[in-house]
């Protein structure tokens, strides 16, 4: 075994036997230096791109759209459903306490009531909200498969008009600007042709034919 100078230290984390010298610990301390300024960068760019997201939440949902996120996200666990739950029976019994007419007596969530194919239509709608694969919990040919299918598409219909929006409000969106160019490009063409068999609804760009719709 190696035994230690007087003039050296062991390194922590290290086996015991390994003996480091002064001048090791240096060269080991600036090597760990460079890495944690690297992961110290990333850690404040992610952070950057953190708030500046959040920001954007705000903008586009108010004030409470990021306290709204926390509750969803909160809601697909157990324990924050419970949490929730206990929550809103909490501020329920002081509404009550204070005289509000809340037309309720007991809890809010005794009891799940929702039918199953409303359930599984609000399931497949929030799947296609966020952009998730259709993949209905289903057994094909179910009615809960077939809500969960409407729903999905539902929450993708949602999506297409966001973007519309969007697009509507920000006239310097050059993507749109160009989907734009080329429709009009198509439209003066189309102006050009006379109506004829020739011409078919698979020539005009799904982007003209929302336009016309």
């Amino acid at each position: 075994m190696a035994k230690s100078s007087k003039n050296s230290k062991p390194g922590k984390g290290h086996n015991s036997e390994v003996t480091l010298s002064e001048e090791d610990i240096e060269t080991l301390t600036r090597q760990h230096k460079q890495g944690y300024e690297k992961v110290l960068s990333a850690k404040k760019a992610a952070e950057a791109v953190f708030k500046n997201y959040c920001k954007q939440i705000k903008t586009d949902l108010g004030p409470k759209g990021l306290a709204d996120i926390k509750v969803l996200i909160d809601l697909e666990t157990p324990e924050g459903e419970q949490k929730f739950k206990d929550e809103m029976d909490r501020l329920m019994r002081c509404a009550r306490w204070a005289g509000m007419p809340l037309n309720m007596q007991g809890t809010l969530f005794d009891e799940d009531r929702v039918p199953a194919d409303e359930r599984a239509f609000q399931e497949g709608k929030i799947a296609g909200q966020e952009g998730k694969t259709l993949k209905p919990p289903f057994d094909p040919g179910t009615a809960e498969y077939e809500k969960y299918t409407e729903g999905w598409h539902a929450g993708q219909a949602s999506i297409t008009k966001i973007k519309k929006l969007k697009a509507a409000n920000d006239p310097n969106d050059t993507k749109v600007i160009k989907q734009q160019e080329k429709a009009d490009q198509k439209s003066s063409e189309k102006d050009d042709i006379s109506d004829s068999d020739e011409t078919s609804g698979d020539e005009i760009p799904d982007f003209l034919k929302r336009v016309e719709k």
